[in-house]
């Protein structure tokens, strides 16, 4: 209860409210006070007071309904985005910086090692040095009795299972190169400018288009917006490859068999053409330019099956050719040729080159033969599909790598026969494969599914140790910069992806060569032993067969004689039973005309001799 001690305070309003409901009244007064005392406190006091309880009203509980929560969250700070955009390269220089000793006082040059030694004997005799020195001392005391008390070479956890240390590689997109207009045709080839790093090559490969004059691109990754230079030919390139002495130097091989030479100091045009009626029959699929005392030589392979050497000096015709046939031949009878998919030479001797074909099947040849039964040295099965890519491994030159249908093998010269590393089975198929210019033991392959794989053989032979996916079109060509730092991926729909990998991927450590070439070694002193117990075994199954064979031979020997033997015992047998037969029958005939004497003695009498 309110209690106004003022007396100027006085009710000037009062109104009573009737609840239909409940059918009582509620008074509400309103106290109105004088302005001047508007400041002042009120007193309260406790008074006898009547409590009245209103109960709900059931007219009005109908009416009422609990509302929905609603959650909202809020954030009390501004939104961002974060986007990337390609900016100008900076330019950046090395500046030198002279670190000169200090620390010494004014009067004390540290170029007199005199006046340094006399100052150092001075500080070591003074009483601060010696208590920093003996505080020093009696940590390190402390820290050595600790590593005496404590075992560090105990393992405290043997019970818990290892854990694989997982090394974290990654990548990224530097930018995408393509087409100008609505033109999708699918990049066959790339190759890097070996002077120029930061320059490639890109051929394209429409069939649509086979008479209709197509182009070949230059990209510089520093002006990715538009191509460097553009090349043009009266036939779309298939394949196109630097001279590694001569980067203007270009050679390319056309869809319509032809191979075409530039020279980007003369013009974009081509300045040489070989002649068509005595260049490849198909379209040619590689070319790869191998080591001559000209450096102007380069050799290409074709669908028909047909490997042909060319010179640049005399590009009319080819200087050479040889036919990749199944089988050695025969004068006069030649069986169809395989279809070439990818060709590769070795780096120390220029006469000694590779060819995968489309069934799989990998011709090692040498220019040297003259015959084409010597120039094929050997026939190896491969893969049950067509061969995509064959590389030879920039560290170790005797080992060279396959990829075709659905895995990705690693051969040894020693052992032509099988190879000594291979991937999984893949569900999707592979369409080409590449060695890293800078890790011995890391080779990326492409997918029809547009993934990139990076495989580590050191690290793990089961699984690849980074994927990346690149596109929903199939990857058709893989191309490593020669510093290691970029891998160009070119796809079906005629985009050209430069990633930029990590510096894991990038940079070798110390033991890998070392760890490689043991693992190299090991696998092929264990598929040697393989062979070499294959070839026993397959001896002993021969000594078995032909151990086998003689018992037979003797077996039907022995049951030849037994049969000849039965045959003469049945023979006498025969001739014994047939002789008895006959004197029993003789004796038979004389007991008969013995009885018909006694007959006729015994009716007439004795006889009259």
């Amino acid at each position: 209860m309110l209690d106004l001690e003022n007396p100027m305070m006085r009710s000037l309003e009062s109104k009573d409210a009737n609840a239909k409901d409940e059918k009582r009244s509620v008074s509400f007064v309103t106290v109105y006070r004088r302005k001047k005392y508007l400041n002042r406190p009120c007193y309260f006091e406790d008074e006898d007071a009547i409590q009245i309880s209103f109960g709900p009203s059931r007219t009005l509980s109908k009416q009422c309904y609990l509302p929905d929560t609603v959650e909202q969250g809020i954030q009390n700070i501004p939104h961002s985005a974060e986007d990337e955009a390609n900016t100008e390269a900076l330019q950046f220089a090395s500046e030198g910086i002279l670190h000169a000793e200090g620390g010494w006082p004014k009067d004390i040059s540290y170029q007199n090692s005199e006046q340094m030694s006399r100052y150092k004997r001075k500080i070591e005799k003074t009483e601060e040095y010696i208590s920093q020195m003996t505080n020093l001392t009696q940590t390190m005391l402390h820290m050595i009795k600790q590593n005496n008390a404590v075992n560090i070479y105990q393992n405290y956890f043997e019970e818990i299972d290892p854990l694989e240390l997982t090394e974290q590689y990654s990548s990224r997109t530097i930018t995408v190169f393509h087409e100008h207009g609505d033109l999708h045709r699918p990049v066959t080839n790339i190759a890097w400018n070996l002077e120029q790093n930061t320059q490639f090559v890109t051929s394209f490969s429409d069939n649509f288009q086979f008479n209709k004059p197509c182009a070949t691109y230059i990209w510089d990754i520093d002006a990715p917006s538009v191509p460097y230079l553009t090349l043009m030919s009266s036939h779309p390139a298939q394949c196109v490859e630097y001279n590694p002495k001569d980067s203007h130097i270009l050679a390319s091989g056309m869809t319509s068999g032809q191979v075409v030479v530039w020279d980007v100091r003369v013009g974009t045009h081509e300045q040489l053409v070989s002649n068509h009626e005595i260049s490849h029959r198909d379209q040619i699929n590689c070319l790869v330019w191998f080591q001559s005392k000209t450096n102007s030589e380069f050799f290409t392979g074709s669908n028909e099956g047909q490997l042909c050497w060319w010179d640049i000096r005399k590009i009319d015709k080819p200087t050479d050719r040889t036919f990749l046939y199944p089988m050695k031949t025969e004068p006069g009878k030649l069986p169809r040729a395989f279809a070439i998919s990818a060709i590769d030479s070795d780096p120390s001797i220029a006469t000694k080159y590779m060819a995968g074909t489309e069934q799989g099947v990998l011709f090692t040849c040498n220019r040297k033969g003259k015959t084409p039964n010597e120039k094929i040295t050997s026939r190896v099965k491969c893969h049950y599909g067509a061969i995509c890519s064959v590389q030879r491994s920039p560290h170790f030159i005797k080992n060279y790598m396959t990829v075709g249908d659905w895995q990705a093998k690693i051969w040894t010269e020693d052992n032509k026969d099988t190879s000594i590393v291979w991937t999984k089975e893949y569900f999707s198929q592979l369409t080409c494969g590449v060695w890293s210019e800078t890790r011995c033991a890391v080779f990326f392959v492409g997918r029809i599914d547009g993934i990139v794989d990076v495989w580590d053989i050191v690290q793990d032979l089961n699984k690849p140790v980074y994927s990346l996916k690149i596109s929903d079109f199939p990857v058709l060509s893989l191309k490593h910069h020669k510093e290691g730092k970029y891998i160009i991926v070119g796809t079906s729909d005629g985009h050209v992806h430069l990633q930029e990998l990590s510096d894991n991927l990038v940079h070798t450590y110390s033991n890998e060569r070392q760890l490689m070439a043991s693992m190299l070694e090991r696998e092929t002193k264990r598929e040697r032993f393989l062979e070499i117990r294959i070839r026993e075994v397959k001896l002993r199954e021969k000594e078995l067969r032909r151990e086998k064979e003689l018992a037979r031979v003797q077996y039907e020997e022995d049951k030849a004689t037994e049969r000849d033997n039965v045959a003469v015992a049945e023979t006498a047998f025969m001739t014994v039973i047939e002789a008895e037969i006959k004197r029993r029958e003789g004796d038979g005939a004389r007991m008969l005309e013995r009885e018909h004497l006694l007959y006729n003695h015994n009716r007439t009498g004795p006889a009259r001799i």
